[in-house]
């Protein structure tokens, strides 16, 4: 619950008064997460699905998370720098 707010206010907060801003800064926008927690991963889904954003997809590994930058359209990915030992750097 603690994270929807907080994406609540996030959202608002976009708008800041200035018409010129969209309301909603995040809809729509394709993002990957990387994560090898899964709890944190879930959390993170909630967070971004809250401000607006479609998570396309969730990988635990570099491998996974390079495949789906192949075959999927994203915008942005969250990355967890150390993947159970291992750097997410060539992502």
């Amino acid at each position: 619950a603690r994270f929807r707010s907080l994406g609540s206010r996030l959202r608002d907060r976009g708008a800041g008064g200035n018409p010129a801003v969209s309301k909603d800064p995040f809809a729509g926008r394709r993002i990957l997460v990387v994560e090898d927690e899964m709890v944190i991963a879930m959390m993170l889904e909630d967070l971004l699905v809250d401000l607006g954003c479609i998570v396309v997809a969730t990988a635990a590994r570099p491998g996974e998370a390079l495949d789906a930058i192949a075959t999927l359209e994203i915008d942005c990915a969250i990355l967890d720098l150390n993947l159970a030992g291992q750097r997410s750097d060539a992502v």
